[in-house]
């Protein structure tokens, strides 16, 4: 008997190799939704914006039931410390953060991803940090981001 291969665990590492041909397999032939989670706690976008992997950031977000606002879980540290984030939070503060580049700008990529996952109603927590002084050069950035797209972020 044929055994279906298209699943979630499948999307992701489809997502991790950079192949967005077995991606778009795996969502139209697989038994899930774009917004399911691994046992993990990670979605598609998560692993996507998580791995750099733009084009397929791109990608997830050109489709009709992405949810830009469905929080994913990221390990942070060798100690496997876990955050649950949106995938905003996740490409503007918390992966530079990881990364060590918080004191410098949003690459351009960043910056079209942050734009386009603003345009699809993605919300930003300011409040978890607008008051923390590390995030301060962060949150006029992307207030700069907002401003320019023209859009309200209530």
């Amino acid at each position: 008997m044929f055994e279906n291969n298209y699943s979630l665990e499948n999307a992701i590492n489809s997502i991790k190799n950079s192949d967005i041909i077995s991606l778009q397999n795996n969502l139209s032939k697989g038994d899930f939704s774009i917004n399911d989670e691994n046992e993990f706690g990670e979605t598609l976008l998560g692993v996507a914006i998580w791995l750099d992997k733009y084009e397929i950031v791109k990608y997830l977000c050109e489709q009709k039931n992405i949810d830009v606002n469905k929080k994913s879980s990221v390990k942070i540290d060798q100690n496997g410390t876990k955050l649950r984030i949106r995938p905003l939070e996740m490409i503007a503060f918390i992966k530079p953060f990881k990364d060590k580049t918080l004191d410098l700008k949003l690459s351009k990529k960043s910056k079209e991803i942050i734009s386009l996952l603003m345009e699809k109603g993605a919300k930003i927590p300011v409040e978890r940090y607008v008051n923390k002084k590390i995030f301060v050069n962060r949150v006029k950035e992307l207030a700069t981001i907002v401003s320019e797209l023209g859009i309200s972020q209530e």
